[in-house]
C-alpha cells in the first residue's frame, strides 16, 4: 500500500499520489467560493486527534496513518513512512521503519534510516 499523507494541499498530493501509483493520498484542503480562492484551508478529519490517537497533539499525520492501517488491515510497525520535517516526527518514531529524508538533526535523531541525497530511488535499498 502506497499513501501519501501531507500537510500540503490534497491538489498536490493526488497529482502526485497519480504519477506514483499510489493508493490514496492526504492532504489539507484549499477552499473555494465559485471560482475564487477563499484562503480558508480545510484539515482532514482524519487528521485530528482522537482515542486512538497515540500522541497528545490536536492535529498529527500519524492519525491518518493509523485510519490507513485499519482499513487495510496491517500494523504501523510494518509501516515505513518518510519525513522532512518535524511535523513527521511522531511518523517517523511510530512506524516500523522511519526515513529522514533532508539534513534535519531533530528527525534524523529520530529516523531509523536517512536520505540526505535528496533521491526518492535510494528507498529501493530499503526495500524488503
Amino acid at each position: 500500500i502506497i499513501e501519501i499523507i501531507s500537510d500540503s494541499y490534497q491538489f498536490v498530493t493526488s497529482f502526485i499520489a497519480e504519477k506514483i501509483g499510489a493508493d490514496f493520498s492526504f492532504g489539507n484542503e484549499l477552499q473555494f467560493e465559485g471560482d475564487e480562492c477563499t484562503g480558508e484551508v480545510l484539515i482532514p478529519s482524519l487528521f485530528h486527534f482522537s482515542d486512538n490517537s497515540l500522541c497528545r497533539h490536536q492535529i498529527c499525520k500519524t492519525n491518518a496513518i493509523l485510519h490507513a492501517c485499519n482499513k487495510y488491515q496491517t500494523r504501523l510497525d510494518q509501516c515505513t513512512v518518510i519525513g522532512d520535517s518535524l511535523n513527521d516526527l511522531c511518523l517517523l518514531k511510530n512506524a516500523g521503519m522511519g526515513v529522514a529524508f533532508g539534513d534535519d538533526a531533530a528527525i534524523r535523531e529520530v529516523a531509523n534510516k536517512q536520505i540526505i541525497n535528496g533521491k526518492f530511488a535510494e528507498l529501493l535499498n530499503y526495500a524488503v
